[in-house]
């Protein structure tokens, strides 16, 4: 029996999501969903906890990336078990260290997502 997962997608810009969706759509067992902001994914995590939930950092804005750092940590605590990758257009890299303990990967935006894809599957269905 093939098992169906579920990706959960906080982009605050929709674009993004836009952009990620059709690669997803040629994947019959994965289903992707996507939400512009905390309030709606903590109402989404509240109804079905997806396998994974993929964050982007900066949320209100371009230039911090404080309000996804916050979540991703407090998401780890509040949902222990939850895997987290991070897709940001972000470029320091030293938060992809600061935020190892609490995520499965970190990608950084730009072009086709299907880097971003292929690791997701990978994590997936290393397991089964």
């Amino acid at each position: 029996m093939t098992k169906n997962y579920s990706i959960l997608h906080l982009d605050d810009n929709p674009i993004i999501a836009n952009m990620v969706k059709p690669s997803f759509d040629t994947i019959p067992t994965i289903s992707y969903s996507s939400t512009y902001n905390i309030k709606q994914t903590e109402e989404r995590l509240q109804e079905k906890l997806p396998e994974i939930l993929i964050v982007d950092l900066m949320l209100d804005n371009d230039y911090d990336p404080t309000p996804g750092i916050q979540y991703i940590k407090k998401a780890h605590q509040q949902y222990p078990g939850l895997r987290m990758i991070v897709y940001t257009g972000y470029k320091e890299t030293g938060l992809k260290k600061e935020l190892a303990p609490y995520i499965v990967h970190y990608e950084q935006k730009g072009g086709n997502p299907v880097a971003l894809v292929n690791k997701i599957q990978s994590l997936l269905w290393e397991n089964e």
